[in-house]
């Protein structure tokens, strides 16, 4: 095991004298990785097996197992005796909403170990389904780019020449991953509509699925099948300015916090 070990981080190792600033990320990331597990494999894990058979640990997990389960609950706050005719008409009422709007949030983009926090300045076109975002540095203020796009393609980009190369291709999909969050977040709800036992509405229209939930209700949730991404209120859910987007295919998550 340390042979095994030990050749691996001195293999890995090799990528901590490299100038490309991934590759030594990826060396450190790998040699401190590799460590941990050779600790933890050495000493915590005999250490746990010789008192996992003790009757004491078992009931002591018996009962950490139990009030787990006990405090999971549902995200979505519950409303009672919502009806389906009830639900439909205030979600026909989002409908009526302006064509242009202006959104300004604080994101910060999570890539694999890597944060990046900036603020946008988002025009919302919903009759031509397209943003036009501006983004610019918590620090200073000076503009990182100006994107216009669409949920599927970016229509015109203009990346601040100080940025890294990586920039143009991140800042553009992070474009289109707001574009896929805002827009089209008051469809037309099918004539299937049923509310749950809690009162929480499910329905999918146009390959997007969505969650709306609370008096009246409100969007917590909306989620595409392909690509696979998420939009959807925060972990703190008493928060309602606090949003998170998941991209899968990127590896990005975007936490965004909407601003007055």
């Amino acid at each position: 095991m340390r042979l095994s070990a030990a050749t691996t981080i001195f293999t890995t190792g090799i990528l901590l004298f490299s100038d490309h600033p991934v590759l030594f990320d990826l060396g450190l990331v790998l040699a401190l990785g590799i460590t941990l597990a050779y600790l933890v494999a050495r000493h915590i894990v005999p250490a746990v097996a010789r008192l996992a058979f003790t009757k004491t640990v078992l009931r002591l997990l018996l009962l950490a197992s139990a009030l787990l389960l006990a405090s999971c609950r549902t995200m979505y706050p519950a409303r009672p005796g919502l009806t389906a005719e009830t639900a439909r008409s205030e979600l026909l009422e989002r409908r009526f909403v302006e064509s242009t709007q202006t959104i300004r949030a604080k994101v910060t983009a999570h890539f694999l170990w890597h944060s990046i926090p900036f603020l946008v300045i988002g025009h919302l076109d919903h009759t031509a389904r397209e943003v036009r975002l501006a983004g610019l540095a918590t620090t200073g203020g000076a503009k990182l780019f100006q994107i216009t796009a669409t949920p599927s393609e970016v229509r015109a980009s203009e990346i601040s020449p100080l940025a890294p190369k990586i920039a143009p291709k991140a800042f553009e999909r992070i474009a289109r991953d707001l574009a896929c969050a805002w827009l089209d977040n008051a469809p037309l709800p099918p004539e299937n509509l049923r509310p749950d036992q809690r009162g929480v509405v499910h329905f999918t229209v146009n390959g997007l699925h969505y969650t709306y939930a609370g008096e009246p209700l409100t969007l917590w949730r909306k989620a595409s099948a392909q690509p696979r991404w998420v939009w959807r209120r925060a972990a703190d859910s008493h928060d309602s300015a606090l949003w998170e987007f998941l991209d899968s295919s990127a590896h990005l998550r975007l936490e965004v916090r909407l601003l007055d």
